[in-house]
């Protein structure tokens, strides 16, 4: 993660391990400082007497943020924020999606039941049930800022959609069959629409720990 310095046009870089163990402070290429724990990001860090000057770190709440100064001044992480926060509010989609998957796997277990044999609908129940799942985990992971989640979510609900398809079109075409098929169409464009914002995000995380191993390989 890139932190730019207050009133200078340098910047400090900083790794670090899943939880932000092992945190490692880069400046001008080289290491300057380490902090092993995160234990210790909760009382906070200083660094004293660093080439950038006096470092301080800590959790400012919780553990989900650094906040980073140099000579009591708040450095400002140079991170997609504005992205991250929009591809955070894309877990609704994906809520809407699981409330929506039990209710349907509800609705046509009753309907499909008459003409079902009861492996034919355990096995509509296994499938719809993962695919719920499926919403349910991209739900939380994508409102974490996982990315991959968004895409996990896309390509289950894109699967069952060319499933709900087929399987109507076996059983004969109703127009309630249309009408859900146009609404699953709908979203799905929603979804792909959403997904350039998604690539955008991935691509700027991706190119600043381009950056972080870089620096690691000093």
């Amino acid at each position: 993660m890139k932190f730019n310095l207050p009133n200078q046009e340098k910047s400090l870089f900083i790794t670090f391990e899943s939880g932000y163990e092992n945190v490692k402070i880069y400046f001008d290429g080289a290491l300057i400082g380490k902090v092993e724990s995160s234990e210790q990001l909760v009382d906070g860090v200083t660094i004293p007497a660093s080439p950038a000057g006096t470092i301080d770190l800590r959790f400012p709440t919780g553990r989900r943020s650094l906040e980073v100064r140099v000579d009591e001044l708040l450095c400002t992480p140079e991170t997609p924020a504005q992205e991250l926060e929009e591809l955070r509010s894309f877990d609704r989609y994906f809520w809407a999606l699981t409330i929506l998957g039990l209710a349907g796997t509800v609705i046509q277990i009753y309907i499909l039941q008459p003409y079902l044999t009861l492996p034919a609908v355990l096995i509509q129940i296994f499938i719809s049930g993962l695919a719920v799942i499926a919403y349910l985990v991209a739900a939380i992971l994508t409102r974490q800022g996982k990315a991959w989640a968004y895409l996990l979510g896309t390509i289950v609900f894109t699967i069952m959609t060319l499933y709900y398809i087929l399987s109507v079109h076996l059983l004969g075409w109703q127009m309630a069959d249309i009408l859900v098929v146009i609404v699953r169409l709908v979203i799905l464009a929603l979804l792909y629409y959403k997904m350039t914002s998604v690539f955008t995000y991935f691509k700027k995380t991706n190119d600043l720990s381009s950056s972080h191993t870089l620096l690691d390989d000093f």
